[in-house]
Formats: C-alpha cells, structure tokens, sequence
C-alpha cells in the first residue's frame, strides 16, 4: 500500500524516513520537495510524477508524504496522515519541526505501531 512515509520541513529537510517496500529511490522526499517549491502556489494534495503517486499534508510548517506506485485509497492513505499526525501532537503536545526532532524515537515508534510494513 504505502511505499515510502515521510515528514519534511518547510525548507525540506528530512526528519522521518520510513521506507517499506525499497521499490523508490531514496531521493524521492528531496524530488517531493523540488516539484512543491516550483508549484506552491497551486500544489495539490495528490502530485502524480514518474508512476510515483505523492499524496501530502501540511501541519504548519511540515510536511507529511505518503508515497506509492499501487492503486492504493487516496482517502485511506489521508486518513492514515491524519492520524499519524494527530496522535503525534497528542503525544507531544505540538505538531512542529522542534517537537519533531527533539521526539524523533517516539515518533518512529508511533509510525511504527500504526503502519505495519505500509498497511495500517
């Protein structure tokens, strides 16, 4: 299902990394980051770019990638983003690239528990 999960800054650094299927290259979250700053202004939630489909939230300052090359549910893929990201803030108080950093194990654990090789 979900090939690559990542969470970006908003200058495009790379803080989490977590790669389940080793079918994408490894520079796919600074590819990502690339096509976002040259369409900012018109960025949707879903970028389909070299049968790579990148489907993205932004939490204030992050960005939050799920990525794949199956025919997977967008709206399970958001959904999965989604809780991801609120039980990240709920555990650590605040959804932001400090708290990210500073929590960057629990975070890979949390990822971890919720996603078990791509699936939910």
């Amino acid at each position: 299902m979900i090939s690559q999960f990542f969470i970006l800054s908003a200058r495009g650094d790379t803080l989490i990394v977590k790669d389940y299927r080793q079918d994408l290259p490894k520079s796919t979250p600074e590819k990502f980051f690339r096509f976002i700053k040259e369409k900012e202004e018109s960025s949707k939630p879903i970028i389909e770019q070299e049968g790579i489909s990148y489907l993205f939230l932004k939490r204030s300052t992050l960005y939050i990638v799920g990525t794949t090359r199956f025919n997977a549910s967008p709206a399970l893929i958001f959904e999965i983003m989604n809780r991801v990201a609120n039980t990240i803030k709920d555990l650590c108080g605040d959804l932001n690239e400090d708290v990210v950093r500073k929590n960057f194990s629990l975070i890979y654990e949390v990822i971890d528990e919720m996603l078990d090789f791509g699936y939910p």
